[in-house]
């Protein structure tokens, strides 16, 4: 499930916590992360004015560890979550 939240949400709450995955387009940054079975969007409208667009790559995405950019998500879709197994428990009483 796709969740699309504004970028001051994600900034705040999803941004440093895990891979973000972003995908530059001509109009906008769109940033994805996986959160167990829930994928997190958000999308940053770019500004008119280039030097506003540089200061905010060079604060977002430059020298950070966990951003990885991609050149596109396959089909234009969001990765798939990574979903671990769910594990049987058995309960023996002696």
């Amino acid at each position: 499930m796709i969740i699309n939240v504004d970028w001051e949400t994600f900034h705040s709450r999803y941004f440093l916590e895990g891979t973000v995955f972003v995908q530059e387009h001509s109009s906008y940054f769109e940033f994805l992360r996986c959160d167990g079975v829930l994928i997190i969007r958000s999308v940053y409208e770019k500004h008119e004015d280039s030097e506003q667009n540089i200061a905010f790559i060079e604060r977002y995405m430059t020298d950070k560890k966990n951003i990885v950019k991609v050149l596109n998500f396959d089909n234009e879709e969001a990765p798939e979550p990574i979903v671990e197994e769910e594990k049987e428990f058995k309960e023996v009483i002696e």
